[in-house]
């Protein structure tokens, strides 16, 4: 789980650097099934999460969990979409 948690958190560093422009004009909301906020909120947190929480946070980053979607909402989306 908390390597899973640095990949993310190392894709969204490298999002940054590519596109900081973006980032600093516009407030950016991060939608992940992942507790990031809270990983990079932690007090102990060493190297490159320290680091990597830094440069976040120079950025309007808001972190929300992404919604689920019904599995049945799905199967009635296929239906609909599915030609014959």
């Amino acid at each position: 789980m908390v390597r899973f948690s640095r990949k993310i958190i190392f894709a969204l560093i490298m999002a940054t650097r590519k596109l900081q422009s973006y980032f600093q004009a516009h407030p950016t909301m991060v939608l992940l099934d992942q507790p990031l906020k809270d990983m990079l909120g932690k007090v102990d947190i060493f190297g490159r999460m320290i680091k990597w929480s830094v440069k976040l946070s120079e950025f309007a980053l808001e972190y929300s969990s992404r919604k689920v979607i019904q599995l049945h909402t799905l199967a009635d989306f296929v239906v609909e979409c599915s030609f014959s």
